[in-house]
């Protein structure tokens, strides 16, 4: 008999845990969806990406810490190593 009762709520337990699951799986693909609608929504024109680009730029350039050169954006470091050595930047 409670080997019966046991095997009962093992059914429940996992029921309830594919339930959970399935909810889960719901919200994410409603907060993915949202952050698809908010990113991409304005880039529906050629025009508003090439707005964009410049912004993004600046902050590739001036804004974006990155760690493995002390989290320190990579405009910063690049004046700092041309201060140090006394040099001129290169045009490319």
């Amino acid at each position: 008999m409670t080997a019966m009762l046991t095997a009962d709520v093992d059914d429940a337990d996992r029921a309830e845990g594919a339930m959970r699951g399935i909810q889960s799986l719901v919200v994410s693909q409603e907060v993915v969806q949202e952050v698809v609608e908010v990113v991409v929504a304005p880039w529906r024109r050629l025009d508003a990406v090439e707005c964009a680009t410049p912004e993004w730029a600046d902050w590739l350039d001036h804004r974006r810490l990155l760690a493995p050169i002390g989290n320190v954006p990579p405009a910063e470091l690049e004046a700092s190593y041309y201060q140090s050595t006394g040099q001129l930047p290169m045009a490319a």
